[in-house]
């Protein structure tokens, strides 16, 4: 893709990422859930993660998809 992407351990290092134009690839939900987005896209493929990551983006007023 040619965007350069950064494995996060932490919300600050998501969103420093972000900052710096890179792909966060976050760790955790929580995570991802505390950058500034829109929409979620659960593709686990697992039912059980999936309902948890999809009831957590709701709660915190994220779609999904």
């Amino acid at each position: 893709m040619g965007v350069p992407a950064r494995r996060c351990n932490s919300a600050g290092a998501a969103k420093a990422a972000l900052e710096r134009g890179e792909i966060a690839l976050c760790e955790s939900v929580a995570d991802l859930l505390a950058l500034p987005i829109e929409m979620v896209v659960e593709a686990t493929g697992d039912a059980e993660a999936g309902a948890r990551h999809a009831a957590q983006a709701i709660a915190a007023g994220i779609g999904i998809t």
